[in-house]
């Protein structure tokens, strides 16, 4: 796929091969329709780095100084974050209507399908979340943060090391991948807590992200393509050298990872 900017890339989303979304530096957000790039006016001018959408004309994406826009499907808005004028805004998971958008110094920003209310927890920079149900919530961050949200509180399950965690995803089935600096590879199955598996890289993981238990990809820095098959994870070929930033699953099958110099890699 033609690189649609030479900005860096940091955010990716699609729900289909004909409706993918890629954003990064000075308010990126460009968007292929199956032929070709387009960039429909939107009101950001700072970084804008994660999507997350329901369809075609649900889509939302955070990045710098508390910025929050969505897509209706012909256009972008604003939307206020009261309580938040500073963090920056890493990551935005969720269900329709309970989204989680978090970010530096503990920034968490919750939607509950009609506004944004802010929270925080703690002080650490919350790069990642991802969301089973509303009772399910896990956060990644600096300083080997994994947090569980279970409807009720916080709590830490396991340790990771002492570095940048910049991922996590879910199956879905109960395990959930954790990816980060120092190219860290934390897992979890069920009730067991965290444990840190072998990686095949001491790169910097920036993303991690599958389609099935025996099909998980992870990115990160010089181009780094890591895959796991069920039993281990191992260095797969990569046609760039650029750092790679994020990496998603097109709904109906196949992912796009997007990073440096605006590349945006496609597979299958």
């Amino acid at each position: 796929m033609p690189a649609p900017t030479t900005n860096t890339l940091w955010g990716v989303y699609a729900s289909s091969p004909s409706d993918v979304w890629v954003s990064g530096t000075v308010g990126t957000a460009v968007h292929f329709d199956g032929t070709s790039w387009s960039a429909p006016p939107n009101p950001a001018t700072d970084t804008l780095l994660y999507f997350w959408g329901s369809g075609a004309s649900d889509v939302w994406l955070v990045g710098r100084t508390c910025t929050a826009i969505h897509w209706t499907g012909a256009t972008w808005a604003k939307a206020p974050t009261p309580g938040c004028t500073t963090a920056d805004l890493f990551a935005i998971g969720g269900i329709t209507n309970n989204l989680w958008a978090v970010g530096t110094s503990g920034t968490i920003l919750k939607w509950n399908g009609a506004s944004w209310t802010a929270t925080t927890q703690g002080t650490r920079d919350f790069w990642s979340v991802w969301t089973t149900t509303a009772n399910d919530v896990w956060l990644a961050g600096t300083m080997g943060t994994l947090l569980h949200w279970d409807g009720a509180g916080y709590t830490a399950d396991g340790a990771a090391p002492n570095v940048t965690m910049a991922s996590i995803w879910g199956t879905g089935a109960g395990e959930y991948w954790a990816v980060g600096a120092a190219g860290t590879i934390m897992h979890k199955v069920g009730a067991a807590g965290w444990a840190q598996v072998a990686s095949p890289t001491t790169n910097f993981l920036y993303g991690v992200v599958g389609d099935m238990p025996t099909n998980v990809w992870a990115v990160g820095s010089a181009g780094t393509l890591l895959h796991y098959d069920g039993t281990s994870w191992t260095v797969a070929s990569s046609p760039t050298a650029a750092t790679l930033r994020n990496i998603q699953r097109v709904s109906g099958g196949g992912f796009r990872a997007v990073g440096d110099s605006g590349v945006v890699l496609i597979h299958p």
